[in-house]
């Protein structure tokens, strides 16, 4: 079931991006920034006095206000101005010079949230009559279009484009390094779960949700007009793109906490997800049509998304009663904080316009710092679970040798005490020989078992030595070993490099009429002590060995490597030509 609901709504939300994009392609064109770059000059506000006031009394009827400017606005300067859903038009002397929201962009009625500004072609100066006409649409009249003029005349401000710029992001600093907080760390926490998640270790769907959504909160933040406006003159964009992220941040938000929340609680966020996804589809057909602007459809089904975040809320606590889990608790209260504080800002967007998003920035960052700490306690949880495998995986692997050893392979401890009785005859001083080089690795392997698990390198050579020169006594000259030892200063797993050569006798050149020769290589390189067995036998293809019984003890000895000193082995054969088998392992810093 799982599986199958994680495929449905990746086809979901790969539907929803293909329709957002096609939709913010064919919002594009209404044009919200007018004029050409100035030079550099200084930026400051432009102090307005009122001289007269008419209108604006009644729903819909423009307000005209006329007065004149304090100080002299030079030609050829930008006057900057800050739009909330208004229509503007600025006479100089009872001559239009700037006009922005008379003709409403198709699909866009409201008029947008962003900065505008005009390049003068002439002077201001104190003696002129400067009057300002300003309307509200029909569609946003749910708001108090005074507020909305009164911040209108709060954001006069005269410059050029690059004052004007460093002002906005000198004045908004912790809104974007706030935004940009969030994306990092989506980024980072995505990254971070993917890792884990390839390392095959379990990493529940409520950490990439987790990132989902930061990634839309800080989203979210940028796109708007304290800093889109600096970046594009298209409106249209500006708006489709804030107006989907506010859909798709709340879908995203309940997502999360149905992956999060144990019980029928969850089943419930799940739906609301879907009604939040309905809703962002249904305003974007709307405004395609022509019939609603995604504004004036958020301001007309706010309390609607009021309500299922109650909802949410409500089944938060739900779980919090229910659930005995202190840590689940924990995320429940993170998530119940944030949900207080949208309710706020939804409360704010209703009865103050414009909103400072305060009350949203101050929830997301609550919710964040302690969903982060929860994020590193799971990941430390998860690694440390992994280490834990690993140790346990590693004490198996060393079982299984030492009880491999312990047995020490009775054919060979059989076959061996053969050669030496047919010895005893032959050739009595090579027999009392072959006895002292069996006693000897018999003595090598019982220390070995007895000792720590990585033993100098030397010490693993010596056991490889003893060994050769027994089977040397079965196959005489069949078999020659060269050692090329250019470094021993390291250490290795415990033999962990003998049964590679008895894997190169057995199965590479015992296998050969003619027999063949094995050469052993050490050096360093790059930091890694590499060893290199190589052998002249009958050789095998990899990829059928590997099918084979004959291939677990290599797997073995690779999984042993990589455990005990995260090493790695690798082998390659050409059938009919040999085996070559390289062993890397990382030195010490202090090696």
């Amino acid at each position: 079931m799982g599986k199958r609901e994680s495929k449905y709504n990746r086809f979901i939300y790969l539907g929803l991006v293909v329709l957002c994009l096609g939709f913010f392609w064919w919002s594009s064109g209404s044009k919200g920034l007018g004029g050409e770059q100035a030079a550099d000059a200084g930026f400051e506000k432009v102090q307005f006095v009122e001289d007269s006031r008419e209108g604006g009394e009644k729903a819909g009827e423009v307000l005209i206000i006329k007065g004149h400017v304090t100080k002299e606005v030079e030609a050829g300067s930008v006057l900057f101005m800050r739009i909330f859903h208004i229509g503007v038009q600025v006479y100089q002397n009872e001559t239009e010079i700037f006009a922005y929201g008379t003709v409403p962009a198709a699909g866009y009625p409201s008029l947008g949230d962003l900065w505008t500004g005009y390049t003068l072609k002439e002077g201001i100066s104190p003696e002129d009559e400067v009057e300002f006409r300003l309307s509200a649409p029909a569609q946003t009249l749910v708001f108090s279009s005074t507020g909305r003029y009164e911040y209108f005349f709060d954001n006069l401000y005269v410059g050029s484009w690059s004052q004007f710029m460093r002002a906005i992001l000198v004045d908004n600093i912790p809104h974007l390094l706030l935004a940009l907080f969030f994306i990092t760390n989506s980024i980072v926490i995505w990254f971070g779960a993917l890792a884990l998640k390839r390392a095959k270790l379990e990493v529940g769907p409520s950490v990439f949700n987790g990132a989902y959504l930061f990634l839309a909160m800080g989203l979210w933040m940028l796109v708007n007009g304290y800093f889109l406006s600096m970046l594009t003159t298209d409106n249209g964009l500006i708006m489709s793109l804030e107006h989907v992220l506010s859909f798709l941040m709340a879908a995203l938000m309940f997502r999360y906490l149905s992956s999060i929340l144990k019980s029928r609680a969850g089943l419930l966020n799940k739906a609301l997800e879907y009604v939040v996804i309905l809703m962002l589809v249904v305003s974007m057909l709307l405004q395609g049509l022509g019939i609603l602007d995604g504004f004036a459809f958020l301001s007309k089904t706010v309390l609607l998304i009021l309500v299922l975040i109650v909802l949410a809320e409500g089944s938060l606590i739900y779980e919090a009663v229910i659930t005995k889990e202190k840590m689940a608790r924990y995320r429940l209260l993170s998530a119940a904080v944030l949900l207080f504080f949208i309710v706020l800002g939804v409360m704010e967007f209703l009865f103050v316009m414009p909103q400072n998003d305060m009350l949203y920035d101050l929830g997301f960052f609550i919710f964040a710092c302690m969903q982060l700490a929860f994020i590193l306690y799971y990941l430390r949880k998860k690694l440390r679970e992994a280490q834990q495998a690993r140790d346990l995986e590693l004490e198996l692997s060393e079982a299984r040798t030492q009880l491999m050893i312990s047995q020490i392979r009775p054919h060979f401890i059989f076959n061996t005490l053969n050669a030496i009785s047919a010895l005893c005859l032959e050739d009595p001083i090579r027999a009392d020989e072959a006895i002292v080089q069996f006693s000897k690795y018999l003595r090598a392997n019982i220390t070995v078992l007895e000792g720590p698990k990585m033993i100098p390198f030397p010490q693993e050579l010596e056991i490889i030595e003893n060994y050769v020169a027994i089977e040397k006594l079965r196959f005489d000259e069949r078999i020659a070993v060269e050692y090329e030892i250019e470094f021993t200063d390291f250490k290795v797993p415990m033999l962990s490099l003998q049964p590679i050569v008895e894997n190169a006798i057995k199965h590479g050149l015992v296998k050969k009429k003619s027999g063949g020769k094995i050469i052993m290589r050490t050096e360093q390189a790059d930091g890694f002590a590499v060893i290199t067995i190589t052998d002249n036998g009958v050789g095998f293809d990899t990829e059928e060995a590997s099918k084979k019984e004959e291939s677990v003890g290599m797997r073995n000895i690779r999984t042993r490597i990589s455990i005990s000193c995260q090493g790695e082995l690798l082998v390659v054969s050409t059938p009919g030509a040999g085996t070559q088998v390289t062993v890397r392992i990382p030195l010490a810093k202090d090696e």
